[in-house]
């Protein structure tokens, strides 16, 4: 590196001697007009001045030098010596001048021969003498970071391999005996043939943000605690003061944080004689606080280097922002991103990677959890504190961000702020019935925020724009062509009041124009849309959705159409990688792209019961790009005619607001079939049509309160048709013989479905759902069947077969599939499988309620008690299992010969649900043998009577 520029007149040499500094010195005698200044590392030793150096222990950087001195500062040595370099790296940002810089060298520990030493057993001989090579090149850049600088050069001094490796081509392969290492970049892996690092870095200016005010309320969780303030002391830099709320802890919580008052500065501790709740315990820190901002921070958190810095950065970059929520591994809704670490040390290492990834991403939304809140000061101002209705707490969040939003301010997510989150465990060991307090303030939550409205005032949403877009042209090439509207949201309404405007603001930031066709509202749907700033237009209903959805494509200005479903929703982060595509250079043959549709189940089954459907819900506004047929309109036949392709991408809506009740099912089945009539009419015997018609004939078979007779036989004869009468290339082909197989199955008879399924495989060897209907039917055969169920299952997990068009269970190729190899394993004794392939299932899907179930189940069979107890835990966590763990638990202290807590569980289930039989059964069969029957007699009056 060159050392110094011609602006550099006054330098401070830093070194462990003055030796080392009269040779830093010596390079400048032919530099003219430059000031050296000498600082020298004297351990345990006050600062002084000794002739013309400064000496003092650099652990303790209380030195003389005022701010702005230097234009340049070297060090040699001296970071690797100090028992924490981070004060001292703040501190010579501080000395630096504007457009200064700061140039050092340090040991790399990741250096192949340490990586080697450290393999074969030894450590002490990796270290060079009188140094500790504690510093890899991501540990620098963010003790840089840390300290307010930036890194404008790196450069590596090469090892005594690095010859070497340079001349085999670079490989990204290390190897040694006993081991070999890969999957790094040329780049990453030179820093394993590097002896160390010069860095040359520039301070940054930081803007002061002033004081935040940091909240964190306590409720026993000792180590969750101290962890979580561990981590907050450890890597906040900016100025903060700590308000820790304790609710009636009786752990020792409370001397710990009394503890932490006397020894630490800007910490105020609120104490309470018993549990308040949350928003109460937060309003007592509300009103304490005298920071510029407030930050709600949960005690089962963890934080990691810049989680402050990159929130105030993204609060303070619009004073329409109002509240800034991180990622983080555990959280509902689009603050949940994936991580690959599973161990704590790896928490900041990995928070540093995503942070650099992700800096400056932003994503609105319309609700932040309030496990860590960033709130500006103003918002309280205006809208007041949390609302302590919510009593111990839940949707006290939720509302708070309703009442922020309407009165204008945005909710935002800074994805580069990740904070761990363990979750929960501020309710566990209580005695607090978790889903009850959940179902009473979710009731509250929607009476208070009155979700049939829609907000007064919209925040201003930033919309990404694209003037010019890439076109063919006719003599060939490509021409640039203006285009204010890249693409048109289209939707038809009638009648949605209560969903429209949760689908109109997932879309609303995505797309340059709405265009809603209402056929007919009577609740002010419209009004609704006109409010959120789509524009309306009226048709009257006619029975046939394609002639609704075609005269909304007639206004429409982008380049590309969009559409959703009234009561769709569409997830911020498809939102944001559509737009992305889109803004792209796309292939000129693509006219279409499908998404996937999810349809979330009835109720709670509702997060793992979903069936997904591919739909080409983007394609090219052409004027003959129009939709077909009165019912489940297609698009994919018009883009075909006009010879254009269509394309898979990973982008889904989610159909959130079905109907499911019995009336309106019944409605839906009955203008379903009116319309498929009418279809049949228009268009007889048409293979589409029939599919559809089968299709319905079978979903109203299934349910009994619906169903009539003949309803199979109807199915069948339709599915038949369309499969007699369609190409055998067309997309819904397979699908007719998976439903025509399913109507054999459900009315038992087992050979027609047989030889049909396996007919059907012939045509479709690698159409999973099928092969996964041929796996339910050798399971059905038993023996030997069994092994071909296993063999085909495992087929669809480990080889999938190829992306088409298709409509099916979203657990197919994971969790769905794994459930059911579980239970032919269950059945077939080897329950260790069975739990195998369980846990998997609940690792890739939480609230798959059968996977827990048959992970307790195949536990307890195999006796294995500390497992279930450590499952039961878990399970009791998660409100709507924590039966099912009380009753795990209670197997795991009976399997283990602890009757009294095994009795206690049981008990505890009928505290929360009185007269439940299964556990007065068995606790009648624990009390039994020992003589304690009257007992559990009385106990089962006494639960009748609760």
């Amino acid at each position: 590196m060159t050392i110094l520029g011609l602006r550099n007149r006054n330098v401070l040499l830093i070194a462990t001697d003055s030796s080392k500094a009269g040779v830093l010195a010596a390079s400048f005698k032919d530099a003219i007009n430059v000031q050296i200044t000498e600082l020298i590392h004297k351990p345990d030793c006050d600062e002084h001045q000794d002739g013309q150096a400064h000496c003092g222990d650099l652990d303790k950087p209380e030195l003389p030098f005022a701010e702005q001195s230097f234009d340049s500062i070297l060090m040699d040595g001296i970071l690797e010596r100090l028992r924490d370099p981070l004060p001292l790296l703040r501190k010579t940002a501080i000395w630096l001048r504007p457009g200064g810089d700061i140039s050092f060298t340090v040991p790399n520990a990741r250096r192949i021969h340490s990586v080697r030493t450290l393999v074969h057993g030894h450590w002490r001989s990796a270290l060079p003498v009188n140094q500790t090579p504690t510093f890899t090149l991501a540990d620098i850049e963010q003790l840089c970071f840390r300290a307010g600088l930036a890194f404008s050069e790196v450069g590596m001094v090469p090892g005594s391999q690095h010859a070497a490796w340079h001349q085999q081509g670079r490989p990204n392969v290390l190897q040694t005996p006993g081991f070999t290492i890969s999957g790094f970049s040329p780049d990453e892996t030179e820093q394993f043939y590097s002896d160390a690092f010069n860095i040359r870095a520039r301070a940054i200016p930081r803007p002061d943000y002033g004081l935040t005010s940091i909240i964190i309320l306590s409720h026993n969780q000792l180590d969750y605690t101290r962890r979580c303030i561990e981590s907050v002391l450890r890597y906040t830099d900016e100025p903060c003061e700590l308000i820790l709320i304790d609710n009636g802890s009786t752990d020792g919580t409370l001397a710990y944080l009394e503890q932490l008052r006397s020894t630490t500065a800007n910490i105020q501790v609120i104490s309470n004689p018993d549990n308040r709740g949350f928003p109460a315990a937060v309003n007592q820190g509300i009103r304490a606080a005298s920071g510029k901002q407030i930050l709600l921070l949960n005690n089962d958190t963890i934080v990691a280097t810049g989680w402050l810095r990159r929130m105030l950065d993204v609060l303070q970059s619009d004073p329409h922002i109002g509240l800034v929520g991180p990622v983080s591994n555990n959280v509902s809704g689009p603050q949940q991103i994936p991580v690959d670490y599973d161990d704590f040390s790896l928490i900041d290492p990995f928070a540093w990677r995503w942070q650099k990834s992700h800096a400056g991403e932003i994503v609105d939304s319309r609700r932040l959890v309030g496990f860590c809140l960033l709130i500006r000061k103003e918002v309280i101002d205006k809208v007041g504190n949390l609302d302590e209705e919510f009593g111990i707490g839940c949707y006290e969040d939720d509302e708070f961000c309703h009442r922020a939003m309407e009165a204008g301010f945005r909710a935002v997510i800074a994805r580069d702020s990740f904070i761990h989150h363990f979750g929960g465990m501020t309710f566990r060991n209580t005695n607090i019935d978790f889903a009850a307090l959940m179902a009473r303030n979710r009731v509250l939550f929607e009476q208070k925020v009155q979700l049939k409205q829609v907000p007064r005032d919209l925040p201003e949403m930033p919309r990404p724009k694209l003037r010019y877009f890439i076109g063919p042209r006719t003599s060939g090439g490509r021409l640039l062509e203006r285009n204010d509207r890249l693409n048109s949201c289209c939707m038809i309404v009638r009648n949605n009041a209560k969903t429209i405007a949760e689908c109109i603001l997932s879309v609303l930031p995505w797309v340059d124009e709405i265009i809603v066709v209402d056929t007919g509202s009577t609740d002010g749907t419209d009004e609704i849309c006109k409010k959120l700033g789509a524009r309306v237009y009226y048709f009257p209903w006619c029975d046939d959705f394609s002639a609704a959805r075609n005269e909304s494509l007639k206004y429409a200005r982008g380049r590309w159409i969009f559409w959703i479903d009234s009561d769709d929703v569409l997830p911020a982060e498809s939102a944001r990688q559509m737009r992305n595509m889109l803004e792209g250079l796309l292939p000129p043959n693509i006219y279409g792209f499908t998404m996937k549709v999810l349809c979330p189940g009835p109720g709670e089954d509702g997060q793992w019961n979903v069936t997904e459907v591919d739909h080409v819900k983007i394609f090219l506004n052409r004027e003959e790009h129009r939709f077909e047929f009165r019912m489940h309109e297609q698009i994919l036949g018009a883009l075909q005619r006009n010879g254009g392709d269509t394309a898979f991408t990973p982008f889904s809506v989610v159909h959130k607001n079905h109907d499911y009740s019995p009336e309106g099912q019944k409605r839906k089945i009955s203008r379903d079939l009116h319309l498929l009539h009418l279809e049949d009419r228009d268009r007889p015997d048409h293979p589409f049509t029939n599919f559809n018609m089968g299709m319905t004939y079978a979903n109203k078979a299934g349910r009994p309160d619906l169903a009539e007779t003949g309803d199979f036989d109807k199915a069948k004869h339709h599915l038949r048709r369309s499969i007699d009468t369609a190409d055998p290339n067309d997309s819904h082909v397979a699908k007719a013989y998976s439903l025509w197989v399913s109507c054999h199955h459900r009315l038992g008879e087992a050979q027609q479905a047989w030889h049909l399924c396996n007919k059907a495989l012939e045509f479709y060897p690698f159409d999973d759902e099928l092969r996964q209907r041929k796996a339910m039917l050798c399971r059905d055969r038993k023996g030997p069947f069994l092994e071909d169920a296993i063999k085909i299952l495992l087929e669809i997990l480990l080889r999938p077969g190829p992306r088409r068009f298709s409509s099916g269970d979203h657990g197919i190729h994971g969790y769905g599939t794994r459930n059911m190899l579980a239970e032919i394993y269950e059945e077939m004794g080897q329950h260790h499988k069975a739990e195998e392939q369980w846990r998997l299932a609940v690792t890739e899907m939480p609230t798959f309620v059968p996977g827990w179930q048959g992970l307790a189940d195949a536990v307890r069979k195999q006796q294995k008690w500390n497992q279930a107890e450590k499952l039961a835990h878990e399970l009791m966590a998660m409100p709507r299992l924590h039966i099912l763990g009380l009753f795990v638990l209670s197997d795991a202290m009976k399997g283990r010969g602890r009757l009294q807590e095994a009795r206690a569980a049981l008990e505890r289930i009928l505290q929360l649900q009185p007269g439940h039989p299964q556990a007065l059964e068995r606790l009648q069969a624990l009390l039994a043998p020992l003589g304690h029957a009257a007992v559990g007699l009385d106990l089962n009056t006494r639960s009748r009577d609760r």
